[in-house]
């Protein structure tokens, strides 16, 4: 892999200036950046349904241990 140079990123400009932290998950919090879902479990939900992923049960309980984890 070629060294960059100092100041240099692989992401294009501006990118991360767009781009939301990511949250953590390990305490209480309302979910979501307009607070409206209250819990972790709920914003899984809500993208399960929204975006009509079909989770099981089991996928959406793997899904919500792996971002506590993070």
């Amino acid at each position: 892999m070629a060294a960059r140079a100092a100041g240099t990123s692989a992401w294009p400009k501006g990118w991360a200036d767009d781009s939301h932290p990511l949250p953590s998950f390990k305490g209480p919090l309302p979910c979501l950046y307009d607070g409206r879902l209250l819990t972790l479990e709920d914003t899984v939900e809500f993208f399960n349904l929204v975006q009509g992923l079909k989770l099981s049960d089991q996928e959406k309980k793997d899904l919500v241990a792996f971002l506590r984890a993070l």
